[in-house]
């Protein structure tokens, strides 16, 4: 049959070819393994900055929510002070006059002429005669 060098290179090349197959198969999985710890390790960093974006939105959320409590509150109190105000506004009546005057002319609150002339002034009448005049020995009171 065989020699037994032959039988021993024979030998000696297949255990070879096994361990070299086998050492491939390790270097392979092995860089599998480094892949998928990569993929892991970025899969934990997108999730630490999901986190850290939620975390940053809530309280901006509750700042925001604040704020807006803040502002409704400062509303409030400019609608009752301005309530108040028109309250007092109306409760105090300001000076009204239904009349005209000038020049000789007095009329009422109807649009009618009244008596007037020289005697007679917007604030009633007098004994003397009045005239607005820059002029002397015009009429001036």
């Amino acid at each position: 049959m065989y020699k037994k060098s032959t039988l021993a290179v024979l030998i000696a090349l297949l255990t070879g070819a096994a361990s070299a197959h086998a050492q491939t198969d390790l270097s392979t999985i092995e860089a599998r393994l480094v892949a998928l710890e990569k993929r892991l390790q970025e899969a934990e960093n997108r999730a630490q900055t999901a986190e850290n974006r939620a975390e940053s939105a809530e309280k901006k959320v509750q700042q925001l929510t604040t704020q807006q409590q803040k502002n409704q509150d400062t509303t409030q109190e400019v609608v009752q002070r301005t309530a108040k105000l028109e309250k007092k506004a109306d409760e105090k009546s300001g000076f009204e006059f239904h009349g005209y005057a000038r020049s000789g002319v007095i009329m009422n609150d109807s649009a009618a002429s009244t008596k007037s002339g020289a005697y007679m002034t917007p604030a009633g009448g007098n004994r003397r005669g009045y005239r607005p005049s820059g002029k002397p020995g015009r009429y001036l009171c």
